[in-house]
């Protein structure tokens, strides 16, 4: 599995989205 910049990026961005909500 890759994980690059983008890819942390993103799953902070969901994972902070989830506990917005």
């Amino acid at each position: 599995m890759y994980l690059g910049s983008d890819t942390i990026v993103v799953v902070l961005g969901l994972y902070s989205k989830h506990n917005w909500i």
